[in-house]
């Protein structure tokens, strides 16, 4: 399902961001 890709891409996203603050 193209949803559950995005929801993995938008987890990766954030924990990124937090990692950078």
């Amino acid at each position: 399902m193209m949803f559950e890709s995005t929801l993995h891409i938008l987890s990766k996203q954030i924990a990124m961001s937090s990692s950078s603050k």
